[in-house]
């Protein structure tokens, strides 16, 4: 993702608190190696609610999300960080404005 092209510079410059909890947002396991790399306490990951923007956003379906959500939380697990999941578009989607049902649900 272009926007996060600088995150490990950005994670260098911010001054580090003992009482702060440095989160890192990943969508795939290439983002998860830079986060572990830049040394963040937490990662979230995020499975977008809606095929077309996880699509869009991610380049993968959601099954495909939910996938690479479990393997980063292993992996985060495994390296003693905390994990978090953000289920996005889940009240709306830009892509599929139409989508209706219980998204956040049917990824439960």
């Amino acid at each position: 993702m272009p926007q996060t092209a600088d995150a490990e510079a950005v994670m260098a410059g911010v001054p580090r608190r003992p009482d702060v909890r440095y989160i890192g947002l990943v969508v795939n396991q290439r983002g998860l190696d830079r986060a572990l790399a830049a040394g963040v306490d937490e990662v979230n990951a995020i499975v977008v609610a809606t095929e077309t923007f996880c699509q869009r956003n991610q380049g993968m379906s959601i099954a495909g999300a939910v996938g690479s959500f479990a393997a980063i939380s292993e992996r985060a697990h495994d390296g003693d960080l905390g994990v978090t999941a953000t289920v996005g578009a889940s009240f709306g989607c830009p892509f599929a404005p139409n989508a209706t049902g219980n998204i956040p649900g049917d990824l439960a």
